[in-house]
């Protein structure tokens, strides 16, 4: 239980930092805000009541992209308070102690999941006050989120391992995140995107997060039908922990 003293310790440090835990909260909303705006004055969110081509960037789609996109800067925010505890020395002093790598990863995930279930439920909340519907099965989607947030922090923990400050983190992170999320269909659905893009993108964590959430918000489908893409996610999402487990091992 070594890890409950870094988790506590972890989370004042995030809570601290209220500039960037408001940006990465305000930064989702405004773009589901800007994007249903901008569909809605062509025409209407397209989809069965709109007047643009059937559900290619209605509400629940621009929805769960930006969400997704917001997830993603988890994966910045885990790798940059591992790195700035490299540069003041913190990560060194806690080597001296009898602390294991995993309660290591636990110890800097735990208050970052906290960040991402608020995040989830404040984007969700801004998107419910623009029309978004609450279907019976929409809890689901929340579960699909929580697999795709918790693997961007895995990921993050893994950047970290190489990485030895803040300025190379974001750097690393900002390669991988832009094109992920283009690929995923955060900005884009997948179906316009060429063949070749869309393999990829649908292959990755955030594409299967995309694709379970549109298929629940979309036509309310159930555990049944998503089964394949929650499967692809936790198998995402465990094959990353345990690789952030064995970085955090060899290289912090």
């Amino acid at each position: 239980m070594r890890f409950l003293g870094l988790t506590q310790r972890n989370l004042r440090e995030i809570l601290r930092d209220r500039q960037y835990l408001i940006v990465l909260l305000a930064m989702p909303a405004v773009l589901i805000v800007f994007m249903s705006q901008i569909f809605k004055g062509l025409g209407g969110p397209p989809g069965p009541e709109g007047n643009g081509a059937p559900d290619l960037m209605s509400l629940e789609r621009i929805t769960m992209g930006m969400t997704v996109f917001a997830l993603l800067w988890l994966m910045t925010l885990a790798a940059g308070k591992i790195a700035g505890d490299k540069e003041t020395g913190y990560l060194r002093r806690l080597r001296t102690t009898p602390t294991r790598a995993v309660e290591f990863v636990i110890g800097y995930s735990i208050p970052t999941i906290l960040v991402s279930i608020f995040q989830i439920l404040f984007v969700f909340g801004v998107a419910l006050l623009l029309g978004l519907t609450w279907r019976e099965n929409t809890y689901l989607v929340l579960l699909v989120l929580f697999l795709c947030g918790f693997s961007s922090i895995s990921l993050g923990m893994i950047l970290s391992s190489f990485t030895s400050n803040r300025e190379q983190v974001e750097g690393i992170t900002l390669l991988i995140l832009f094109p992920l999320a283009f690929l995923s269909g955060a900005f884009m659905p997948v179906e316009i995107l060429p063949s070749w893009a869309s393999a990829i993108g649908s292959a990755t964590y955030t594409g299967q997060a995309i694709t379970a959430g549109v298929s629940v918000l979309v036509d309310n489908a159930g555990l049944e039908t998503i089964i394949p893409e929650l499967r692809n996610l936790g198998i995402w999402a465990g094959s990353l922990f345990l690789l952030g487990v064995l970085c955090f091992r060899r290289n912090i």
